[in-house]
């Protein structure tokens, strides 16, 4: 997973303390960070047409136990830093297994800015190291 949503109540402290130093998500949320978290939930609830707390839409609230391995790369200048940490932490609690990668000052899903981002190659590459470590060929 990179840079995961697994979290639609709004509750994550990083969707704030975050706002500023993630520059893709940043700016876009700003708006939506500045209504009162119950206002921010409901307009979550109509655009999705769900229950911002319920486990369909917001993975972290619901049951993450004999989920197959799980790699979730975040960087701790993202928004989502938070929805991430606080979901594989839940993960490990309930007995899956997740490695969770924290990277540190990248934008967004960098890992798809490979041309121009040089941190993205060496992310792309952790994630071919995970997958090949639980069986998965590049074939």
């Amino acid at each position: 997973a990179m840079s995961p949503v697994t979290d639609n109540t709004g509750s994550s402290p990083s969707l704030r303390a975050n706002e500023k130093t993630d520059c893709i998500l940043g700016k876009a949320t700003k708006p939506l960070n500045s209504l009162p978290r119950i206002i921010r939930a409901y307009v979550v609830a109509l655009m999705g047409k769900l229950s911002p707390a319920k486990a369909v839409s917001s993975p972290v609230f619901g049951d993450l136990h004999d989920l197959p391995p799980t790699l979730v790369q975040v960087s701790n200048t993202e928004i989502l830093y938070d929805d991430a940490r606080r979901y594989a932490e839940k993960a490990r609690r309930a007995g899956s297994p997740v490695e969770l990668q924290i990277w540190r000052g990248q934008a967004h899903v960098w890992q798809h800015y490979d041309e121009i981002i040089p941190e993205a190659a060496p992310a792309l590459d952790e994630i071919a190291k995970f997958l090949k470590s639980h069986g998965v060929s590049a074939r």
